[in-house]
């Protein structure tokens, strides 16, 4: 997401860490230090990408040949799909991996362009921009979409004579904020995914400029491609109270601006499947993070918080010799499975749980009434762990290494991925390593997404050699290192660049 500079707190120094449950989304570490060439001055703190505009006309061309491309080009092949549901060896895998197919959200790059210029029009016309005298565009650095995103947003803002904006932003900064005033500042993003990251910052900029120092709003834009109705209910208020920890205690309806197409606003797979499928869809798929929805674009596909990325990519067959109560294990008795509850519509939630109920007859109502949302999470988890041990029925029989049947095409057919689903290392890793996402099995790593990996890192610690460890580690490492679709953006003939 935006790279943001003293904005966001840094993490205290904790001690070792608990052992909690594994859904606790990382604020992904954020850069201080930008390098600063000609192309890039730095304004008052900020940096203006001074070449943006020269380069323009070289990078729309790229652009160009990118959707020509790529676009429409990684759709799901349905005979492979179908065949990825049905060689699964149960049907409760069956369903979680139907519920997975039926509910994929794919977006194109065509799509993203024709997005961008609705977004565009909408802005400028609901907003007057062609009125303000200085017009800031966050367009990031060329190796993000946020700079590619922006070329696309300019050529609709040329092609609809709008006013053009008079200032790109490569970094925002407190001191950027300040120069700005109360300026427009546009910031196209493709997908909000849990909304965390960017709620982050636009938090901190609201609370420390707002709150603490009594300045006026920033007239910020967002504008998304897509998003879901949990991350837009995160971005939709601002914290006006914080705990001396940090954490956001009281909040008010956001000043800062979202703008996005109602049809790109997609329903949450909780909400969509209801408790019980949702949860079988993690524990099969995701059993470590919770996405919000399966979604993925021509230019990208996002990390394992945000989407079910490695089943996306690998067409996984879960084997029979597959633990998922190590799953419960190493969590503790304690699985995510219900999010905040401020960012459920009125009545959603309770709706939700009646239905589970209803489908649960043999689940006492009071264990969960009157609970909080830990302990709630706690009693269904525990009940749909104890109930998928009773229903995960296959001949015990079958029990081969891991088997894969990659369903996105033009990604299916790579020849990285080819080497991967045929290495004898990963045809034989443990499945419960398989699905751990890029990073979380090494205690060194800093790329993990989860906030406390060490409910991976002790299990390994206590339960592996060194050298298994250290095995895992790679395999792990070789199979979240295949990533497709390619962002062409930031390698090989149609990177963004700058040459003048």
């Amino acid at each position: 997401m935006v790279h943001l500079t003293k904005l966001v707190s840094k993490k205290s120094k904790k001690g070792k860490k608990s052992k909690k449950g594994k859904h606790q989304r990382k604020t992904k570490k954020v850069k201080t230090k930008t390098k600063n060439s000609r192309n890039n001055r730095v304004y008052r703190g900020g940096t203006i990408d001074t070449s943006f505009l020269e380069c323009y006309d070289a990078n729309l061309i790229t652009v160009r040949k990118a959707i020509a491309s790529f676009s429409g080009k990684h759709s799901i092949d349905t005979t492979i799909a179908n065949e990825f549901i049905n060689e699964q060896i149960s049907d409760v895998r069956k369903q979680a991996a139907r519920d997975l197919i039926d509910n994929t959200i794919y977006i194109t790059l065509q799509e993203v362009s024709d997005i961008i210029e609705k977004l565009i029009v909408k802005l400028y016309t609901d907003n007057n921009l062609n009125e303000r005298d200085k017009i800031y565009f966050y367009s990031g650095t060329q190796e993000k979409s946020f700079y590619f995103m922006t070329v696309l947003a300019l050529y609709y803002i040329r092609l609809h004579e709008f006013k053009e904006p008079t200032h790109f932003i490569s970094q925002i900064t407190d001191e950027t904020i300040d120069s700005i005033g109360d300026n427009p500042l546009i910031i196209l993003d493709d997908v909000s995914y849990s909304g965390t990251q960017l709620s982050n910052m636009l938090n901190n900029i609201y609370f420390n400029r707002v709150v603490i120092k009594k300045l006026p709003n920033p007239n910020i834009f967002v504008m998304l491609i897509a998003l879901n109705n949990f991350s837009h209910a995160k971005l939709s208020n601002v914290p006006v109270k914080r705990s001396q920890s940090g954490a956001n205690l009281e909040f008010v309806p956001s000043p800062f601006k979202l703008l996005f197409l109602p049809e790109r606003l997609y329903t949450p797979l909780l909400i969509q499947l209801g408790i019980e499928r949702y949860f079988y869809l993690n524990i099969f798929f995701s059993p470590y993070t919770s996405p919000p929805v399966s979604l993925y674009l021509d230019h990208k596909i996002a990390d394992d918080a945000s989407t079910y990325k490695n089943v996306l990519l690998y067409g996984s067959i879960v084997p029979g010799n597959y633990s998922f109560q190590t799953i419960y294990e190493m969590t503790g008795g304690m699985y995510d499975i219900i999010t905040n509850s401020r960012f459920f519509e009125p009545g959603q939630l309770q709706e939700l749980l009646d239905s589970f109920l209803r489908e649960n007859t043999n689940f006492k109502q009071g264990q969960i009434q009157g609970k909080n949302q830990k302990q709630i999470n706690e009693k269904i988890s525990g009940f749909l762990f104890d109930k998928l041990e009773r229903i995960d029925v296959y001949q015990k029989e079958v029990t081969p290494p891991n088997r894969f049947k990659p369903f996105i095409s033009g990604c299916n057919e790579n020849k990285q991925l080819l080497e991967n689903i045929s290495d004898p290392d990963i045809l034989d890793l443990d499945y419960i390593w398989f699905t751990s996402p890029a990073g979380c099995t090494d205690e060194n790593s800093s790329d993990c997404v989860m906030t406390d990996n060490s409910s991976i890192t002790e299990y390994l610690n206590e339960n592996v050699s060194n050298e298994e460890k250290n095995k895992i580690i790679r395999v792990t490492n070789k199979i979240n290192g295949y990533i497709c679709p390619n962002s062409w953006y930031k390698k090989g003939d149609l990177k963004m660049t700058c040459v003048i």
